[in-house]
């Protein structure tokens, strides 16, 4: 049976078609939504025309229940599911980052991001008002894709800044039971950067464990969330859209050392007595990593991502300073450590 599975932003649908076909439609502005007394038809009908559609199939729309266009949705077979409703009953372990929320299998949680955070982590030396009138702007706008350095730049800003409230809000206890962990989300919707993806995971994370960190890079998680009395169904359409796999990341601070264990048996001890973060790439063959912890040893299984195994050492919490300067200077280090990742993991992949 056709389905047509939606999930609605303040800003725009995303529409996906069976697992075959995907598609984006914006909404007008939110601040012109009283101009307008058919929003939902209008874009509704866009996003049919663009999947060659030519009458409403079974329409399944995820939206969270506060937003204008909720009570907006309407038609003969369109059902609306809130938003709040289908990522908790979904049930998957993910962090879905929207433009005002953070949804988990635990609820929705309010963002609450204001310009001064996301200007902490601009890289720009200017002017805290250029970015206030810029969020200011988006907020009323919403997002565009980021093209210039300036732009590129707020967005990764915004992203951490986001990424750091989210795992804030979201319990201990559910990061602590589970060992995939999908990151998702409109605010995440177009982004490419995959390092600076992962050191933004790395600096938000406070929990000590080890995860499997995959990206929603082809942005079907929200129209998915839909079919959460169906998982079956909703697995068989992401087998479509397999989730970019960034890497398997141990957070063990005071961890000296680790052991890998290749197929063949031979063993590799990797020296972690140096406090920061430390990457092992991996070929297609899966390895075994054992870990030597004061209360006793754990092992994993670990495969190849886009960055292969990483070892984060840095002592929990993470201390930020409040100047501007110092806090860059430690997030720069960082990045000139993982600079080379790319090239490392390229000459890895070359010699398999």
């Amino acid at each position: 049976m056709n389905i047509l599975l939606c999930y609605v932003t303040p800003y725009s649908l995303i529409a996906v078609l069976n697992g075959d076909k995907t598609v984006r439609v914006k909404f007008p502005y939110p601040a012109f939504f009283d101009n307008y007394s058919d929003i939902w038809e209008s874009v509704y009908g866009e996003a049919l025309f663009r999947l060659g559609l030519k009458s409403p199939l079974n329409t399944i729309v995820v939206c969270n229940s506060q937003d204008l266009l909720y009570p907006l949705i309407k038609g003969k077979s369109v059902k609306v599911v809130p938003a709040q409703e289908a990522f908790s009953e979904f049930n998957i372990p993910m962090i879905f980052l929207g433009e005002k929320r953070v949804y988990c299998p635990q609820g929705c949680f309010e963002l609450n991001i204001n310009s001064e955070a996301v200007f902490k982590w601009f890289d720009f030396e200017e002017s805290v008002v250029n970015v206030t009138n810029f969020f200011q702007n988006r907020f009323l706008y919403g997002p565009a894709p980021a093209e210039s350095v300036w732009e590129k730049s707020f967005q990764n800003a915004l992203i951490r800044a986001k990424m750091q409230a989210a795992f804030r809000l979201v319990s201990p206890n559910f990061l602590e039971t589970v060992e995939e962990l999908y990151l998702s989300g409109e605010a995440l919707y177009g982004f490419t950067n995959f390092q600076e993806l992962l050191l933004n995971f790395l600096d938000a994370m406070e929990v000590l464990g080890f995860w499997r960190l995959y990206f929603d890079d082809k942005a079907v998680l929200g129209p998915l969330a839909g079919l959460y009395p169906e998982k079956e169904r909703a697995l068989k359409i992401l087998n479509k859209y397999p989730f970019k796999r960034v890497a398997d990341v141990f957070i063990v601070p005071g961890v000296a050392s680790a052991q890998i264990i290749f197929e063949d048996g031979k063993k590799q001890t990797l020296n972690l007595a140096r406090e920061g973060i430390n990457l092992v790439p991996l070929s297609k063959e899966e390895l075994t990593v054992k870990l030597r912890l004061k209360k006793g040893h754990f092992e994993k299984k670990v495969s190849a991502g886009v960055f292969g195994a990483v070892f984060d050492t840095r002592k929990r919490p993470l201390a930020f300073s409040d100047l501007r300067s110092e806090r860059f200077t430690i997030r720069d280090n960082i990045r000139k450590q993982v600079r080379g990742w790319g090239s490392q993991i390229q000459s890895s992949n070359n010699k398999d």
